[in-house]
């Protein structure tokens, strides 16, 4: 037996399943997701994002170098 296989065994069923539902509420949608969608320009997209945001219509999280933003 691996130590990788070890280790997936300290971890339950239950575990990952609340871990993913964990980053679901956490989940965001980037810019380029979000203008793709409207097909409209990134930058445009990003402007009126960060606008809706400080607003407080949306909600904005940094992650690592790119916004993500969600209802």
């Amino acid at each position: 037996r691996t130590s990788a296989e070890s280790r997936i065994e300290e971890f339950t069923d239950e575990d990952f399943i609340r871990a993913s539902t964990e980053c679901l509420e956490d989940a965001t949608c980037t810019v380029a997701e979000i203008a793709g969608k409207l097909g409209c320009n990134s930058r445009y997209a990003k402007i009126r994002l960060l606008q809706l945001s400080e607003q407080g219509k949306i909600k904005k999280k940094l992650k690592g170098t790119t916004w993500g933003f969600r209802p």
